[in-house]
């Protein structure tokens, strides 16, 4: 209670932006829903409390590489959903400032605001410095993940080589050792090197 008014609580709503495909899912925006059921009957429960909704909520997942401009071939048939998410496309993006090139047509407002946003975002110098250092660690832990494959694959090989020349080594002892011990049944004797 606040001045006689009941205050309640904003939902939470989470957007999980993907950077990666989830394999078993092609769709590119998906909801999961909550659903209340009673765990010791199974039965689904069709009333809502709000306490429950208050402190659970339901999570949407954007699959970013899903998103491509065979999508927006006709602009004008697209939902305004599939018009928001067009500026996630990858396709456009100007890799020194973060900048985006929307080659569509906007007219939804609530669109325009987010693209002016974004702009707004990129022309920052500071946040945009950040934005670079972020994607820079994120490029140089990939690189250095990709080394590290590289050298323990690199070492697997020189490990797998190493017993292979120490079998032949071996072999050949031995079969050196089976001629001397011919030769020298032959009567003739061969001094160690």
């Amino acid at each position: 209670m606040k001045d006689n008014k009941i205050e309640q609580s904003l939902p939470i709503l989470v957007i999980y932006m993907l950077g990666f495909r989830l394999p078993e899912i092609e769709a590119i925006a998906v909801k999961a829903n909550r659903t209340y059921v009673d765990i010791i009957c199974g039965d689904a429960i069709k009333n809502k409390s709000p306490f429950i909704e208050s402190l659970t909520h339901d999570a949407y997942f954007l699959q970013i590489p899903r998103i491509n401009s065979n999508i927006y071939l006709d602009w004008e048939k697209c939902s305004e959903l599939e018009k928001m998410l067009s500026l996630f496309e990858q396709d456009y993006f100007v890799e020194e400032n973060f900048l985006k090139k929307h080659p569509y047509s906007l007219t939804n407002q609530n669109i325009t605001k987010m693209v002016n946003i974004l702009k707004q975002i990129a022309a920052d110098p500071k946040l945009r410095r950040a934005m670079q250092e972020e994607r820079w660690a994120a490029q140089n832990e990939i690189l250095w993940e990709n080394q590290v494959t590289t050298l323990t694959n690199e070492n697997v090989t020189l490990s797998n080589e190493n017993v292979t020349l120490s079998n032949e080594v071996t072999t050949l002892s031995d079969e050196n050792a089976e001629l001397r011990r011919i030769l020298q049944q032959a009567g003739i004797n061969i001094p160690f090197a």
